[in-house]
């Protein structure tokens, strides 16, 4: 049987409204030589796809963010195992002492209030994996069932990367650099699905066996910053039986996050804060031992500006 794609889509939904077709566009562009399935997953404060997009949607959820808050708290009230405080949960960075306005909140004064400061920094650092993990959830029944080859982590404002560095292009120009990034995409894509069912397809251009991995990234998916491992989390490509056989489907996010505070704190040479954000990535895929290979074609972008959110405004 030919199985299917699930394309799991998570995050905020920023510009989905007035880029839907674009939406679409990309979704045919990258995957539209396969049959998929989508799975949405955003917060209440989020706005909805517009019909002509929400209606190809298999399921589509949405969640406040203080569920996320509500989840830390019952943690940590949970006496069994190893104990936990809300501040464990939340990305403290030392930079943050360079702002007046956090030495004042850490010293009783200013405006800014602490719970509040604890609670959207939480929001901002744990948002995106949290969504993405309940979004793969939704779809539990079908992955579960082995469905699907492949399982898709998509943001909601992802397209096809623009080639800026063209010189005032012309649209036969334009169009060609496009098709030429569908075309790597698909192939590669084309690729890691062979190796799902064959195990034996070979990537020659990095000269490793595409079996040998779990969850497919861009090649420059990962920057290695000042805050850890920064991932490019526009897409990434995952073999649904790694997926099945790490155990990924069996946690609940709120597990998950325990999971991952319990080994920051006591399971680190030293006790280290929660990781921030696109960082967070890394302690997932390290929590379900999933292999990571460099092979997808950079090809993605974000569609539209960039959100004015806590994460921008602390740096997070």
């Amino acid at each position: 049987m030919n199985k299917k794609i699930a394309i799991c889509v998570s995050g905020q939904t920023r510009g989905i409204v007035e880029h839907g077709d674009k939406f679409l566009d990309t979704l045919h562009d990258l995957f539209g030589n396969h049959e998929y399935d989508l799975f949405g997953h955003t917060w209440d404060d989020q706005d909805d796809p517009l019909p002509d997009v929400l209606n190809r949607f298999t399921s589509y959820k949405k969640q406040p963010q203080s569920e996320m808050w509500d989840a830390v708290l019952s943690v940590c009230s949970d006496e069994s195992g190893h104990r936990l405080e809300p501040s464990d949960f939340v990305s403290w960075r030392d930079y943050f002492w360079d702002r007046p306005e956090y030495v004042d909140m850490m010293n009783g004064k200013g405006d800014l209030d602490l719970l509040e400061f604890m609670q959207q920094n939480v929001y901002g650092a744990m948002g995106q994996l949290w969504s993405a993990h309940e979004c793969m959830l939704s779809a539990t029944s079908d992955i579960g069932h082995d469905k699907y080859d492949i399982v898709i982590r998509l943001r909601w404002d992802a397209s096809i990367l623009q080639p800026y560095w063209l010189d005032s292009p012309s649209h036969e120009v334009l169009a060609e650099v496009h098709n030429g990034y569908v075309h790597d995409f698909r192939s590669t894509l084309d690729k890691c699905i062979r190796a799902t069912r064959s195990g034996i397809e070979t990537d020659r251009l990095n000269n490793r066996r595409i079996n040998e991995g779990d969850v497919f990234i861009t090649l420059e998916s990962v920057v290695i910053n000042a805050k850890g491992a920064f991932f490019n989390d526009f897409i990434f490509v995952m073999k649904n039986s790694s997926l099945l056989g790490s155990g990924v489907s069996a946690h609940s996010t709120r597990d998950l996050m325990r999971k991952i505070a319990v080994r920051m704190k006591y399971h680190q040479v030293v006790s280290e804060p929660m990781p921030a954000s696109h960082t967070l990535w890394m302690e997932y895929f390290q929590e379900y031992q999933l292999h990571l290979v460099p092979i997808l074609p950079d090809v993605v972008q974000r569609l539209g500006d960039k959100a004015q959110s806590f994460n921008t405004k602390w740096d997070i």
